[in-house]
């Protein structure tokens, strides 16, 4: 399946079959129907039986199966809201990353990242016990928001870029591995008024 993911938050699947072969050069295929307020954020191929982790800003995971998304979305559609996924998400609460794991066993580590440049490491089988009200996987303070998670073992390398142009990059093993309530440390140091984007 491919699945996509809007900035306003609508999520779509399409089977993978409805994107043929083409050769270079080719004017390509529409693979949704968006507008320059909604562009398509998040775009990847998994498995009907993989699960989707849905990191909000309020630092809180949500989880979902692929096959769970409604099946009969045309290729042109829009998809579905996130919210109607049956997630217990408070008012404008808003999706910012997605990962895809065929299961939560799987021995590798996530890396999130927040708006001020806090960055936190945690091994992925810490949220294998999921349920459809979520789970708090980073204790954020004030108003910083959760902008990013990604899937990294220990040799991978995290970049982190900010507003201004700004960037750092380091081991992610450098960033200590935290239990799934604890908060983050360090990873950027930012300049007023400027704030981590990716």
């Amino acid at each position: 399946m491919v699945v996509t993911l809007s900035r306003r938050g609508y999520i779509k699947r399409t089977p993978l079959a409805t994107y043929e072969s083409q050769r270079r050069g080719g004017k390509g295929i529409r693979g949704a129907q968006s507008d320059d307020e909604d562009a398509i954020e998040h775009l990847f191929v998994s498995s009907t039986h993989d699960f989707l982790l849905f990191f909000t800003d309020r630092g809180r995971v949500f989880a979902s199966r692929v096959f769970e998304l409604a099946p009969d979305q045309s290729r042109n559609s829009r998809g579905t809201p996130v919210q109607n996924l049956g997630f217990n998400m408070e008012p404008r609460e808003e999706v910012h990353a997605v990962v895809a794991v065929s299961s939560y066993l799987e021995d590798t580590y996530l890396v999130l990242a927040t708006k001020n440049g806090q960055v936190k490491r945690m091994h992925l089988p810490l949220l294998r016990n999921m349920n459809r009200s979520g789970l708090r996987c980073f204790n954020l303070k004030g108003d910083d928001a959760l902008i990013g998670a990604v899937l990294a073992d220990d040799d991978a390398d995290v970049i982190l870029v900010s507003k201004e142009g700004m960037s750092i990059r380091f081991k992610s093993s450098e960033v200590g591995a935290r239990q799934r309530a604890a908060g983050g440390m360090k990873g950027m140091n930012i300049q007023n008024k400027d704030l981590i984007v990716s």
